[in-house]
């Protein structure tokens, strides 16, 4: 039986798929994730992780550096993880999501030369049906363990033909170089980085209420999900435009107080 080598993209995930393995095959099975979310930020130079961590400070509050730290040392850890694949099954589990669906892209163009023992398990293809409860999952991180052998058998070879295709769309991503990439209709899409300014301001009620209640009903209420980071950096630059008034710390999401401004 050949080695298997899972890739995935949050620490979560990483954590469940662990969870899930059966303690016999724990030997023959290794889990590694990709941190940094390039649904948001330049990607145009993925060379230069300076550049990508200097773009992570910008939306990722301060009291967070030790992620910005882990970060760039994962970016090491990949490169090296890759570097190191002899004939082992790569399985890439991700959701139609923004985060995921360009770190899927990312890490397929550091595979180009193990194309043929790689497979792509995407949780949001098809609905969970359950005890007449149909789920379908945004990202991989909402899937339990339990559930995890049930998305296994919908694993798909990915092969050349379809290789290609995707660093297709990662080289159009790449030369558009917006600063946000949302998923829409299932197909992944660069968009301004205002996209979600209107349904921020739509969730944002005209008394103070906790920023991150509006953060999570975004959140809920979108069909690709995408981070609290994000959400909260555009709060904060439409509390910069005017746009939307605060109380509270500034740039602390769980204490600070938000409205819709009056001239809004």
């Amino acid at each position: 039986m050949k080695n298997t080598l899972y890739i995935c993209f949050s620490e979560s995930v990483k954590r469940c798929l662990r969870y899930g393995i059966p303690v016999e095959l724990r030997h023959r099975i290794k889990v590694i994730n990709f941190l940094d979310d390039l649904s948001n930020g330049p990607i145009d130079d993925m060379g230069n992780i300076d550049r990508r961590i200097e773009w992570d400070r910008r939306i990722i509050p301060s009291k967070f550096d030790d992620l910005l730290d882990n970060i760039r040392e994962n970016y090491s850890d990949i490169n090296r993880e890759v570097s190191n694949i002899k004939d082992e099954d790569i399985y890439i589990w991700y959701g139609e999501n923004g985060s995921e669906m360009t770190g899927l892209l990312y890490i397929l163009s550091l595979l180009k030369d193990k194309v043929e023992n790689v497979y792509t398990i995407n949780v949001s293809e098809k609905p969970f049906i359950y005890v007449g409860t149909v789920t379908r999952y945004r990202s991989a991180g909402e899937v339990s363990p339990e559930r995890l052998e049930w998305f296994i058998g919908m694993k798909k070879k990915l092969g050349l033909e379809g290789y290609v295709s995707l660093m297709g769309l990662w080289t159009k991503l790449q030369q558009e170089n917006c600063n946000l990439r949302v998923v829409k209709d299932r197909n992944i899409l660069s968009v301004p980085e205002s996209y979600f300014d209107e349904i921020i301001l739509k969730y944002t009620n005209r008394y103070f209420s906790k920023c991150a209640r509006t953060v999570g009903e975004v959140i809920g209420r979108n069909e690709s999900y995408i981070s609290d980071f994000f959400l909260f950096w555009r709060i904060l630059e439409l509390i910069k435009s005017g746009r939307i008034e605060y109380r509270g710390e500034l740039g602390n999401m769980r204490d600070m107080e938000i409205r819709k401004s009056s001239v809004v």
